[in-house]
């Protein structure tokens, strides 16, 4: 498995914002992740607040600032071949305390 680093504003390992999809195959090739096997991959690292919010659709993993998301849970009737909601569709980064499992919690 590849590793990148992330820079804000910049883009992630060799791809830039900006850069068409085709740009950005000829650097990494085709590769995809499902989510699944994504969240399992981080969880070797960090295991994931089960209290975030939007359960399914976001993981967040705070000891290591990260999140992912997807707009569409994959349903089970859902044909094999559609590939909606099987992969994360954004990867947020915070700095140190961004992502705490108090930053969720409805203040009255």
């Amino acid at each position: 498995m590849q590793t990148f680093d992330i820079l804000p504003a910049v883009g992630v390992g060799p791809i830039r914002f900006g850069m068409t999809r085709a740009d950005v195959r000829k650097l990494i090739g085709p590769h995809e992740l499902n989510a699944a096997s994504a969240v399992a991959h981080v969880e070797k690292m960090a295991p994931f607040d089960p209290d975030a919010p939007e359960p399914g659709y976001t993981y967040v993993f705070p000891t290591l600032q990260l999140s992912l998301w997807r707009s569409v849970i994959p349903d089970a009737s859902q044909d094999a071949d559609d590939p909606t909601g099987r992969t994360f569709e954004a990867v947020g980064v915070g700095p140190d305390g961004y992502f705490t499992t108090t930053s969720w919690v409805a203040t009255v």
